[in-house]
């Protein structure tokens, strides 16, 4: 857990932040039997289903009121933005490290 970047990690979870407000709001309007009327909307109401774990799925008792609801979504929000953040650090990293390798051994010709 080494060199997290920050701002990576804000980003990513304001983003997620936004998304899932707005899959919220697509999944509050199908359960008001409001028609679902775009293809975005549809995405955004079952998008939901997957921004809604770990904390709703593994916790449901937790989530009752509206205010440990509303914490469960920051706390997912976080936890998928922490999962992103080092899957891209991985990824560069190991370029960097295959490079550095690549450079430090002689090659046989």
């Amino acid at each position: 857990m080494r060199n997290i970047n920050f701002r990576l990690f804000s980003f990513i979870s304001v983003v997620l932040a936004v998304l899932t407000y707005f899959s919220f709001t697509a999944v509050y309007d199908a359960d008001q039997r409001k028609p679902l009327t775009s293809g975005l909307d549809r995405v955004l109401s079952e998008l939901f289903n997957i921004l809604r774990f770990p904390t709703h799925v593994l916790l449901p008792d937790l989530t009752k009121t509206s205010l440990y609801f509303a914490l469960g979504l920051v706390v997912n929000c976080f936890f998928y933005s922490l999962v992103i953040e080092r899957i891209v650090y991985i990824i560069f990293h190991k370029k960097d490290r295959e490079e550095s390798y690549a450079q430090d051994t002689p090659v046989d010709l």
